[in-house]
């Protein structure tokens, strides 16, 4: 009797052994699957990376170079001519037609007029007794820039010789203002640039004394060549006395100078100065 009982007993045990091990092994399983910290491989997802849906603006081109080097054809754009005529005085001028933004267009068409018809002022010009005719040619006209060329002249009532007028206009179109000199050029590299012939060729064909030009150029002090940049171009606070343009492959510079010299000079960059 006491075998048998202790046969019993003794399958029980084991019995109750084998599902305790088989329990303990699920239980370590399931704490293994669930542990972050466990040394099982574990395949995540794979993750997607977040595409802008727009690209960043890039701050809008304002020295010459730049504008040049972004430059586009937009058949569409065009001028057309606006004449400001009153007794001995007409002075031709364009405005810009066909641009896509109209706000961008009255604004730059409004800036063409103010700045041809400030020459009025510079001359001291009286409408009824002196002479002044100015034309006017578009050398470029892209998106983001116009760049007008004038000439003319003008004789006062009592002046037996006529002064001629020669100068240029240059607008950015994407930021609204004037393209000046001072952008490309400080007073110390103007002043290095036009006191040596060989960084430029004289383009104009009015001008005369050219030896005796170049000694007046080298003779000046530096608030000269200051002048020339803080006054070259439209844009600032007094008409300027001097002008710049790029037609895409030179680089000219426009200066006034006295009658004796053919009251201007236009000079074609062919070397940089820094």
């Amino acid at each position: 009797m006491k075998k048998l009982a202790y046969r019993f007993f003794s399958k029980v045990a084991f019995s109750f052994l084998l599902v305790s091990l088989c329990g303990c092994q699920k239980t370590m399983l399931d704490q293994t699957k669930a542990n972050p910290y466990s040394t099982q491989a574990v395949v995540s997802p794979p993750t997607t990376q977040e595409v802008p849906t727009s690209l960043p603006q890039e701050e809008p081109p304002t020295t010459l170079e730049e504008i040049v080097a972004t430059q586009e054809v937009d058949t569409k754009l065009d001028t057309v001519d606006a004449l400001f005529q009153k007794d001995l005085v007409s002075i031709s001028y364009p405005q810009i037609v066909g641009y896509p933004n109209k706000n961008t267009q009255e604004l730059a068409n409004a800036m063409l007029k103010q700045h041809i018809l400030s020459i009025l002022e510079d001359t001291k010009v009286d409408p009824a007794t002196d002479r002044l005719t100015l034309s006017y040619r578009v050398l470029t006209l892209y998106r983001g820039q116009i760049s007008v060329l004038y000439q003319g002249s003008y004789q006062k009532k009592d002046h037996v010789e006529e002064t001629a007028l020669y100068f240029c206009d240059q607008i950015n179109l994407i930021t609204q203002k004037p393209i000046r000199l001072q952008s490309s050029f400080s007073s110390a590299s103007i002043k290095k640039l036009l006191q040596k012939d060989q960084n430029y060729e004289i383009v104009s064909q009015n001008t005369t004394n050219i030896d005796e030009l170049k000694k007046y150029l080298a003779s000046q002090k530096d608030d000269f060549y200051e002048d020339i940049v803080r006054h070259g171009d439209f844009g600032g606070d007094t008409f300027p006395v001097a002008f710049s343009y790029s037609n895409g492959t030179s680089f000219h510079i426009i200066l006034r100078v006295p009658h004796i010299f053919g009251d201007y000079v236009e000079f074609q960059v062919t070397q940089r100065t820094k």
